[in-house]
């Protein structure tokens, strides 16, 4: 008799560490999980962007792919896992904000690039004008220097009469 009210005592202590093990270990594995799916994923990939930004690359991207750990309570995993929820958040405006700083630094190059153009275009205008100039000036000079030779020959003409 006292033997069945051991086992059944073993059999319940150890019924109770089990679902005590679920009810602690299932939801500190999931806030692991998504701690470390933070890491691996969402930072890493935003560093990468922001290394290649820096290195003038503004092809590369960063996905915000963690999702929120789910709170089911109060406790000390309830807390962690808030915070853990937290830095999911903060991390993804943070993948938000560098998308918009990119996309918006595209826009302003692709303005750059317009505004190089239309003064590329401009300076050959005004090279083209200045050319021009310079031939008329030539051209001036020359007829200045036929009139200057007609001058002469008149003056020559009129002291010899």
């Amino acid at each position: 008799m006292v033997l069945a009210i051991a086992l059944l005592a073993l059999g319940g202590g150890i019924g109770l560490a089990f679902l005590l093990g679920r009810l602690i270990v299932r939801p500190l594995h999931e806030v692991r999980e998504r701690a470390e799916s933070l890491r691996a994923h969402c930072v890493h990939d935003l560093g990468a962007a922001m290394q290649a930004l820096a290195a003038g690359d503004l092809t590369a991207d960063a996905e915000p792919r963690t999702t929120p750990v789910p709170v089911s309570g109060r406790d000390e995993i309830g807390q962690l896992a808030t915070a853990v929820n937290g830095l999911i958040g903060g991390t993804q405006d943070t993948i938000a904000a560098f998308r918009t700083a990119r996309d918006a630094l595209r826009i302003l190059l692709l303005d750059v690039q317009a505004a190089s153009t239309q003064v590329a275009a401009a300076s050959g205008q005004i090279a083209g004008g200045a050319q021009q100039l310079a031939q008329g000036a030539a051209s001036q000079a020359a007829g200045v220097e036929e009139m200057s030779a007609s001058v002469a020959e008149l003056s020559s003409m009129a002291g010899q009469m």
